[in-house]
This record gives structure tokens, sequence and C-alpha cells, in this order.
């Protein structure tokens, strides 16, 4: 419902009153705080259209100015520099920056023991140390 129907649908409610004459002075208290309350948000209303608009109108300048930044990138303003730098929040400048820890190979941890090998119901068997073994890994199990 716009405004203008608001104010129509108070006009008509109010020469319904006139017409009606003399009411009680509980219904015509209470047609009286329904009217306030319409108006109250009729003007609620009205300044929340113009804070919808006021935002619009900001959100476009913020649009214009970053397609404007994006076409000119050789612009050296300051105050457009200090602006990027404030919304630049990205990590990666203090991820490059960190030192990394050292790192080595791992040592070689095989033992090279001769393993025994429990095989159900086939008895056990002894492999090979794996640099002795010449057939390859499952060399030992044949």
């Amino acid at each position: 419902m716009s405004t203008s129907d608001f104010e129509g649908i108070l006009k008509e409610v109010e020469e319904l009153l006139a017409i009606a004459g003399e009411l009680p002075a509980e219904v015509e208290q209470a047609v009286t705080r329904l009217l306030n309350a319409v108006e109250a948000l009729s003007s609620d209303k009205k300044a929340l259209a113009d804070e919808v608009e006021r935002l619009k109108k900001q959100l476009e300048k913020k649009k214009k100015t970053k397609t404007t930044d994006g076409a000119n990138p050789d612009s050296k303003d300051e105050s457009k520099q200090s602006e990027k730098a404030d919304s630049d929040h990205s990590s990666e400048e203090q991820r490059k920056k960190r030192k990394k820890p050292g790192t080595k190979p791992a040592s070689d941890r095989r033992t090279f023991k001769d393993l025994t090998v429990h095989i159900p119901g086939g008895g056990d068997r002894l492999l090979p140390r794996a640099n002795e073994c010449s057939g390859g890994a499952d060399a030992g199990l044949r």
C-alpha cells in the first residue's frame, strides 16, 4: 500500500465518522488511537523509504567509484590508495613474510631385520632381509 492509499483511507474514515455523528466515548477513543497508529506507521514507512533511497544512491556511488578505479589503474590518488589498503584483508603478504621452518628429509627408519611371517595352516616362514633379496619384495613368500 502506498502513502496515497493510506491518506485516501484516512479521509474516507474521517468522512464516515462525520456522517455517523456522535459516537460513544469509548468508540471515539478507540478510533482516535487507531488513526494515530495508522499515521505513525505511515510516517515510519516514509522514513524507511527515504532510507532505502539514500542507501541505493550510496551503493550506486560506490559502484561507480569501483568501476572508475579499475578503468584507470595509473591513478595515484593517495586517498584511493589508503582506502584500498584499508579494504585489503588478505593475509597473503603475512604468509609470504613468515619464515618457513627448516625442513630436512625424514631419516630412514627401516631396520632390515628378519621378519617371521605367520601363515595360517601352513607354518611359519622367515623372510630374508630386503637388501639381500634379489628376486623382488615378494621373493621370500614363494
